[in-house]
């Protein structure tokens, strides 16, 4: 073999290398930009979180949930999902300072977490402004590099979208519970300890308790059985924050408990109006243990909110 043959030989080695080089280069820095959600139809799992806090969202018999009790916003959700699913990269953050924001973001970021099928399928760090950075960034923690995100709509707002507060993903719905998934429901009534009652399911069987004793011989079977179904779409008539400064006495608590061990309580207050009376028309709700208020009429609330008298009393 000559000499020329080895040179090109040799020339075709280093050709061939490079190019390997510079794909895998190519499809390094590629990877880079890839931070959107894909498939974002098969997420059934949420969970938002910084540092100390942390709300998540679940989808349960084709409905959203927050922290699995409350009914989330559908509306919200499909908007956050739709979100992460058009995210896109303007240029990676290299060098010392891209190193510092990203450690930023690990420590003090919004963190996302997508699962499906109870598996992670998606992380992602979000930030504002970090290390004297200005924009919103993000960081995979597969990838090297921080990268600067384009803006969503024209002004992405991270801490508005991203938000781990439960009270802003849940929706109007106050209650929301098919009477086969009903457990339990207990309403205890301020200062009358003989309208409050405890009902009681078992398979079909309902039972009724009044101060602690089974009063379920005293009581109308239809009016227990029909009363269940009472509890499957109620909602707010309005909800925002701003109706805690309107509740007044506070006028009774109800606790539903579902088979699949999801646990809510809602209390009702009496509304105040500006010039200090009772409103006869309106209740004040909120949603126990959380910031979420609202306003429910009487007449909406009426066929949950009823006496334990209701059920003795035998229909004529």
């Amino acid at each position: 073999m000559n000499t020329k043959l080895y040179v090109i030989i040799f020339l075709a080695l280093i050709i061939s290398g490079l190019i390997y080089y510079f794909n895998q280069s190519k499809s390094t820095l590629d990877n880079e930009f890839e931070i959107a959600l894909t498939s974002p139809d098969n997420i059934d799992e949420i969970i938002l979180m910084s540092k100390n806090d942390s709300v998540k969202l679940s989808s349960v018999n084709i409905k959203w949930l927050v922290n699995n009790l409350q009914a989330a916003s559908t509306q919200r959700v499909n908007t956050l999902l739709k979100t992460l699913n058009s995210l896109s990269v303007s240029n990676p953050i290299t060098g010392n300072k891209g190193e510092k924001a990203k450690k930023e973001a690990l420590e003090t970021g919004i963190c996302v977490l997508c699962k499906a099928d109870d598996k992670i399928v998606y992380k992602l760090y979000l930030i504002e402004n970090p290390n004297d950075l200005q924009g919103n960034f993000a960081y995979n923690p597969e990838n090297k590099y921080l990268v600067q995100l384009n803006s969503f709509d024209g002004n992405l707002q991270l801490n508005n979208l991203f938000t781990y507060n439960p009270a802003n993903w849940q929706s109007k719905v106050i209650f929301a519970f098919s009477s086969d998934e009903i457990q339990n429901i207990k309403i205890d009534w301020a200062g009358d300890t003989k309208a409050s009652f405890n009902l009681k399911k078992n398979s079909d069987n309902i039972s009724l308790y009044i101060d602690d004793i089974d009063r379920t011989s005293k009581a109308d079977a239809n009016k227990l059985k029909f009363y269940c179904y009472e509890f499957a779409n109620v909602n707010m008539d309005t909800k925002h924050k701003r109706y805690k400064k309107q509740a007044g006495t506070k006028i009774c608590n109800v606790s539903i408990a579902s088979i699949d061990e999801r646990k809510l309580n809602v209390s009702f207050f009496n509304q105040i109006t500006k010039n200090g009376s009772e409103d006869k028309n309106n209740l004040i709700v909120n949603i126990s243990g959380t910031d979420v208020w609202g306003v429910a009429s009487y007449l909406k609330m009426n066929p949950c909110l009823k006496k334990a008298s209701f059920f003795t009393s035998k229909t004529k």
